[in-house]
This record gives C-alpha cells, sequence and structure tokens, in this order.
C-alpha cells in the first residue's frame, strides 16, 4: 500500500473518472461532480476545487489559511495527576514526532498539514490513512487525495471508504484504518466544499478575469461588423475572417490600421469597461472570496478600506475568528483518531498559538512582562519560549503584594476568613 500511495503523490491517475463511471456502484457525490467540472457556472466558467485556484483571491485566501495553520507549533500533551492540574510535552510517545516532525517519510509536518488545510479549503474533506505498528500505535499518516475518494454507510451504519488507486483500481478502508477531518457539513459524515458552495461568485471573478484578458488580448477591442454593399458567398466572408483576425486581431496587432476596399465598412460594438462597472466587479470579487474563507481582505491584498487601526485589529480577529476553529478541528480529530481510546483522558494535541505573536516584538515582550507580573511565568519560561538558555535564579515566581487568597477560596474551607483589612495587606 505504501508503495503505490508513494507512486500516487507524484502521479497523475484516472481514479476520479474510474469512480465517476462506476455510477451503479457509487453515485457521485456533489463535491465529486464538482471536482470533475460536471457541473458549470451560469457565468458560463466551470469551477472546480482546483481550477478555483486560478482566481487570485481564492489562491490567496487558501495560502493564507494553509501556511498560517501549518506553520503553527503541534504539540503533544500528557496530562498528569488530575484532569488539568499538570500538563507536560509527551516527548517519549510515538505520536509527538508524527505530529510535530514528519507524519512519512516523503513530507514535514508543515508540508502534510498544509496539505489538509488546502484539502479541507478546496474540498471541505481531508482524507489520510493511518498505518499502524503492532502494538497500535500509529506509525505513519498518509494523506489521500479527497478528489478519489468516496464514502457510504452500509445498513449497519458501518463507514466504508472507497479510495481510487492509480489506474483506477478501488481501495476499501476500514475507517478505524482513516483519519476523516471535515469542514462545514450538513449530514456529518462529509464536509461542504466552500468552493462548491459558492461556485457562482468565483465563476463570476472567474469570467471578468477571462474578460479581462480577452479585452487586452484583443487589442481591446471585443468584436465588431464588417458591412458590404453586396452578398458574399460562405467561403469569401470565411477568408475575410480569417485574414482580418490574422492581421488585427491579438494584442500585437493593436492599433494596428485597417485598410478596407470595394466599399467596406467596419462597425466596432462594445460595451465600455466602466459601464459594464468591470473594476467594480473584480474588486467586489476579491472581497466576496475573501468573506468565504473569513480572511480579512488586507491579507489578500486588498487594501482599500485599511489603515493602520483597523489592520491591527483585523489580525486579532484573524487568529480567534479564522484560525481557531480550524485548530479545533484538527486537534480534536487527531485526538479522536489518533489515539488509543485509553489515552484520550491523558493525551491531547495542541497548538501553541503564541507563535503568532512572533513577528510582533513589542506586543511579545509586553505579553512576558504581563505574565511575570501576575506570577503566570517566571522569566526562564519566557526565555524558553524565545529559545534563550535559562539564567540562574531566573525559576521564582512573582506575586504582586497587594493580593491576598480570597475568604470565599476552596483552599481555606475550615479555616478563619479573613478580614477585608487583613485580605488588603
Amino acid at each position: 500500500m505504501l508503495t503505490a500511495l508513494r507512486k500516487w503523490l507524484g502521479a497523475v491517475t484516472r481514479g476520479v473518472q474510474t469512480l465517476a463511471t462506476t455510477s451503479t456502484l457509487y453515485n457521485p457525490a456533489p463535491w465529486l461532480r464538482e471536482a470533475l467540472g460536471l457541473t458549470p457556472t451560469d457565468s458560463g466558467v466551470p469551477v472546480s476545487g482546483y481550477s478555483s485556484l486560478q482566481c487570485t483571491a481564492v489562491f490567496a485566501c487558501v495560502r493564507v489559511l494553509s501556511e498560517s495553520v501549518a506553520s503553527l507549533p503541534l504539540f503533544l500533551y500528557r496530562r498528569t495527576g488530575k484532569i488539568g492540574e499538570t500538563t507536560e510535552m509527551a516527548v517519549e510517545h510515538p505520536l509527538f514526532k508524527i505530529l510535530h516532525r514528519s507524519p512519512n517519510p516523503l513530507q514535514t509536518a508543515y508540508e502534510w498539514r498544509a496539505l489538509l488545510m488546502t484539502w479541507l479549503l478546496l474540498f471541505g474533506n481531508a482524507y489520510n490513512e493511518i498505518v499502524r505498528d503492532s502494538e497500535g500505535n500509529v506509525a505513519e499518516i498518509w494523506p489521500l487525495r479527497p478528489d478519489m475518494m468516496m464514502l457510504r454507510m452500509d445498513d449497519r451504519g458501518n463507514l466504508d471508504y472507497t479510495f481510487a488507486m492509480p489506474g483506477g483500481t478501488l481501495h476499501h478502508l476500514n475507517a478505524r484504518d482513516v483519519l476523516h477531518i471535515r469542514g462545514l457539513s450538513t449530514d456529518g459524515l462529509v464536509g461542504v466544499s466552500p468552493i462548491s458552495a459558492a461556485k457562482q461568485s468565483i465563476g463570476l471573478t472567474l469570467a471578468c478575469e477571462r474578460h479581462g484578458a480577452m479585452y487586452f488580448g484583443s487589442g481591446s477591442r471585443v468584436g465588431g461588423v464588417i458591412e458590404v454593399p453586396e452578398a458574399l458567398n460562405d467561403e469569401t466572408i470565411r477568408t475575410m475572417r480569417d485574414s482580418w483576425s490574422k492581421s488585427y486581431a491579438g494584442i500585437d496587432n493593436s492599433h494596428s490600421i485597417a485598410i478596407l476596399e470595394n466599399g467596406m465598412k467596419f462597425q466596432p460594438f462594445q460595451i465600455r469597461n466602466d459601464e459594464a462597472q468591470w473594476l467594480e466587479s473584480r474588486r467586489f470579487g476579491i472581497e466576496d472570496v475573501a468573506r468565504i474563507f473569513r480572511v480579512p481582505p488586507h491579507m489578500v491584498g486588498d487594501l482599500s478600506q485599511g489603515n493602520y487601526s483597523n489592520i491591527e485589529t483585523m489580525d486579532r480577529s484573524f487568529v480567534s475568528q479564522s484560525l481557531t476553529p480550524w485548530l479545533t478541528n484538527l486537534e480534536q480529530a487527531f485526538g479522536l483518531r489518533l489515539l488509543k481510546p485509553g489515552e484520550q483522558d491523558r493525551y491531547y494535541a495542541e497548538h501553541d498559538l503564541t507563535r503568532t505573536l512572533r513577528g510582533d516584538h513589542q506586543a511579545r515582550m509586553k505579553a512576558y512582562q504581563a505574565g511575570i507580573y501576575s506570577g503566570i511565568l517566571s522569566p526562564n519560561d519566557c526565555r524558553r519560549l524565545e529559545n534563550l538558555n535559562p539564567r540562574e535564579g531566573g525559576d521564582v515566581y512573582l506575586q504582586p503584594v497587594n493580593l491576598a487568597p480570597s475568604p470565599f477560596n476552596p483552599a481555606l474551607a475550615g479555616e478563619e476568613p479573613a478580614t477585608n483589612k487583613e485580605a488588603n495587606v
């Protein structure tokens, strides 16, 4: 299986077509039909998961989200004592290296998670085959293209994953051996592709880009009519059309001088771009795509509404409103599918969001200062976060002198409650 997957990672396969044609056994889901480009949009431009990347706004949003998620450190932690009492990195666990360093011999952890996010954003689903060792621990994780996967449920409620191998061979996978991460779902089985849900808007944006390319590629002319004083036969019409296109069509022939003879007249017809609101449509297309993926417009190059104050606010909103839901989805899927049932109460995967401040030195130092003064962090804790060696005496945790335990503290049960005067000492 691994050999076939290695071939698949760099191969162009016919697996999708195999699944689409075997309709007697597998009815292609709507997102698969979108991946195949079987349902064109009203704009006339077919939109699929991969073809949507031709839209610069879609490519930018997918890149921002996938690279942002993949660049965050992902660690496996172990709870010791009571739940939530003490946590530490579970470096010795086999899953730690897979999540933090490399899930398989061909990919780094960054490449793997960026790929999963790209598939989630384009198809709404990300599939992986889990390879376990003799003890049941995860040994390797191999990504499986979502446009080559079919999912169905049998009469007993068991999920059957069918993956199209190179050459069209169908490979059935048990649900236990599949790490399936879903995006927004309407049935709880498969996620909804954002591209499929917003195909009309993306198709309109692609149509605007195609219109602009054809407009300038044809010398800023969209066509016209040649009037002749007498009737022409079909052969003469074809010859004139080919000759005109060869001489005057294309960007290299723009502003060329046309020579007409025998009483011919050229009457251009076109809609001006300002009348068609072409520039406004392109700008709105960027905003619409950014809205679909919940990415601040300034992150995809639209600074029309951006200034210093609101960009800083939107950056914070991007972490809390855009990244956090995806991170939570990934973390819970990793814990449910990759950990043994007996380990799920003691181990958990979590991203380190402090790295989102890595580029803001001033904000990072203020956060460390607040953590030290409130007793949450020690100086050495902050030095470790900065990849600096600890210093002597740096493990001391401070506590403000104007604070005292509350008289309602459960830890003081049975003791005499402190008076207000004593609590403020």
